[in-house]
């Protein structure tokens, strides 16, 4: 906050809103640093007062009054975090958000990739490729406000089963109730 004035100095205070996600200061001298954000299931934008006095010569003004309006984040879950698979092993992850997909981004592409499916890319596909864990980042987008949201998925992919497992029923291979049979399991 600058002033023509020489000496001039300022102070400041926030109106309260219950949809907002309020921070520890709502008033201060000078600078006004703040992070505001609408509480999560509020869809519409908020307004935020801000009554900023001025200080020079010994006199103070009856203030003045600077509104802001707060855009929602999109909204964005998915329907599996988080992802467990084996190396050269894949699964679908599907989304679901009130904005557009911006991307899909895999924070190590060593040990998992992802790929977009379909034209609103709401859902992906991931594929382990080593064993270790990543993250996936799905970022969305309200496209009228612009404003982002990002989601992080934790991916832990095991190392690659190299053996096939075989499942050999012994004799007889239908069994009734209360009957038992032998199973024999081959491992190659």
């Amino acid at each position: 906050i600058t002033s023509l004035t020489q000496g001039a100095s300022f102070t400041w205070r926030r109106q309260s809103n219950s949809n907002i996600n309020e921070v520890i200061t709502n008033s201060g001298s000078a600078l006004i640093s703040e992070r505001l954000t609408v509480k999560e299931g509020v869809a519409a934008p908020q307004t935020v007062n801000y009554q900023i006095f001025t200080e020079a010569n010994g006199c103070r003004n009856a203030g003045e009054t600077v509104t802001l309006k707060v855009n929602p984040l999109p909204t964005v879950s998915v329907d599996m975090s988080p992802v467990s698979l084996a190396a050269l092993g894949n699964t679908t992850v599907n989304a679901t958000t009130n904005g557009e997909v911006v991307g899909w981004t895999s924070s190590n592409t060593n040990v998992v990739t992802v790929s977009p499916i379909g034209a609103n890319q709401l859902s992906a596909k991931f594929e382990g490729k080593n064993a270790g864990t990543a993250y996936v980042t799905l970022e969305v987008r309200n496209a009228t406000t612009l404003c982002t949201n990002k989601l992080s998925i934790m991916v832990n992919v095991g190392s690659q089963n190299t053996a096939g497992v075989t499942l050999a029923l012994g004799y007889p291979s239908l069994i009734c109730n209360g009957e038992s049979t032998d199973l024999t399991i081959d491992i190659s």
